[in-house]
């Protein structure tokens, strides 16, 4: 936990600008049915689907395929389950789009603020992402996980650039190169994994204030 707990913040505030938007021009009503319909929630786990055909071929995600990306190829999944802790960081480039199905908290912060490859987790601020919002993360935004509220399971499509996440090999790669086209950071407890670099308290649902 943290030494100060933090009031969560508004993606419709001017803070939220500085590490992405709102989207409020693209119908997702249907990817959202896609979502509840078709997607059983894990209670007891998180589950992370790269890219879902099916929900590739929502209308939506064309769409954004178009405004957010200029029309280069992307790919769309989902995460979804019950997470209460955020035990590191990452990154990509290229922006995220993320559309939640449900409600849940968001701890972001920003690239300028590393020292090297190392974040102080004090820095992060949670946001609060209501169901239904569709928003966009700069490519300079550290995120990770959604976090659960009240320890109910999330659920939220996942847009990114194609490829993204996908494997790589270990060999001759950077270390904060997890995956393909994502940069990741874990929490300094963490000494075995290759980049233990974020500084600072864990960070957990219990750090946040949510009016």
């Amino acid at each position: 936990m943290t030494t100060n707990k933090k009031k969560t913040l508004s993606i419709h505030s001017d803070e939220f600008k500085a590490y992405g938007k709102v989207i409020s021009t693209i119908n997702v009503e249907p990817l959202l049915k896609y979502l509840k319909d078709e997607i059983t929630l894990p209670h007891d786990r998180i589950e992370y689907v790269r890219s879902d055909e099916r929900l590739s071929h929502c209308a939506a995600v064309s769409e954004i395929q178009r405004q957010i990306y200029g029309d280069m190829p992307v790919q769309a999944g989902y995460v979804c389950g019950v997470n209460t802790t955020q035990d590191g960081f990452e990154y990509h480039q290229g922006s995220e789009v993320i559309i939640a199905a449900s409600d849940f908290f968001l701890f972001l912060g920003k690239r300028e603020f590393m020292q090297g490859d190392t974040f102080n987790g004090e820095l992060a601020q949670p946001f609060f992402v209501p169901a239904k919002s569709a928003i966009e993360l700069y490519s300079t935004t550290l995120h990770y996980c959604p976090i659960s509220i009240n320890t109910q399971p999330f659920s939220a499509a996942i847009i990114l650039l194609d490829g993204t996440n996908e494997y790589i090999p270990d060999e001759n790669k950077p270390a904060m190169l997890s995956k393909r086209n994502t940069w990741f950071i874990a929490h300094e407890s963490f000494t075995e994994h290759p980049c233990p670099f974020l500084k600072g308290p864990h960070l957990c649902v219990n750090d946040i204030i949510h009016v």
